[in-house]
C-alpha cells in the first residue's frame, strides 16, 4: 500500500518546505493554476495530463498524479494567502482538520467494516482491488452523503478524542516532565 501512498506524502512534505517562502502574489497564481489543473483533472478525463503521457496505462495508480499536483500546489498557496485562509477558518472546516488524522486512520477499518466482502488491506491500490469494486454491489445515491461520510466523521471524531488526544495530552506530560526534572536528579550526559 505505501507504493501507492508515498507520492501524496512526498507532495505534502514539499509543499510544507515550500509554503514558507512563497509572496501573496506568487501564491494566487499557483492557487489558480493548482485550481484548473484540479477541474481539468476531475472534468475532463481526456484531457488528464498522466494519461497523456501514458502513466495511466501502464501504471493506474497513475491517474491520480494530476490530482496530487493540483492539491500540492494548492496546499503551497494557501498559508501565503490570509483571506482564503480566512474564509477556510470556518467551524466545520477547523474541526476537520483538527481530527483529519484520526479520519484518515480509522478510514481502512470504516470501509472494511461497510464493505466486508473487499480484503482491502491485502489489495489496497492494486488492480485486483479496482476490479473488486466493479463487482461489489451499488448502493443507493443517498448512501454515501448521507450515511457513509457522516459515519467515517463521527468514528473519526470517537478516534480523536479516545485515542488520539489522550496521546497528545500523554505525550505533552512526559515532555514537560522531562524539562522540570531538577539538575541533580537527571543522569549525567555522555
Amino acid at each position: 500500500m505505501f507504493s501507492v501512498l508515498w507520492k501524496y506524502f512526498l507532495v505534502g512534505i514539499i509543499a510544507s518546505e515550500l509554503a514558507p517562502r512563497l509572496k501573496a502574489r506568487e501564491a494566487l497564481i499557483l492557487l489558480l493554476f493548482g485550481l484548473a489543473v484540479l477541474i481539468s483533472d476531475l472534468g475532463w478525463p481526456d484531457i488528464d495530463p498522466a494519461a497523456k503521457l501514458g502513466l495511466s496505462a501502464a501504471h493506474p495508480e497513475g491517474q491520480t498524479i494530476g490530482l496530487a499536483l493540483a492539491c500540492g500546489l494548492i496546499l503551497v498557496a494557501l498559508p501565503s494567502l490570509p483571506k482564503v485562509g480566512a474564509a477556510l477558518n470556518v467551524l466545520p472546516l477547523r474541526i476537520l482538520g483538527v481530527i483529519s488524522y484520526s479520519v484518515y486512520i480509522t478510514q481502512f477499518f470504516y470501509i472494511q467494516a461497510n464493505f466486508p466482502e473487499i480484503e482491502l488491506f491485502k489489495q489496497a491500490g492494486t488492480q485486483q482491488m479496482y476490479q473488486h469494486f466493479l463487482t461489489v454491489r451499488s448502493f443507493p445515491a443517498w448512501y454515501m452523503p448521507f450515511l457513509f461520510f457522516p459515519g467515517l466523521l463521527f468514528w473519526g471524531a470517537i478516534s480523536f478524542l479516545l485515542i488520539e488526544s489522550p496521546g497528545m495530552r500523554l505525550g505533552k506530560w512526559i515532555i514537560d516532565r522531562g524539562r522540570t526534572v531538577p539538575d541533580g536528579l537527571r543522569a549525567p550526559a555522555e
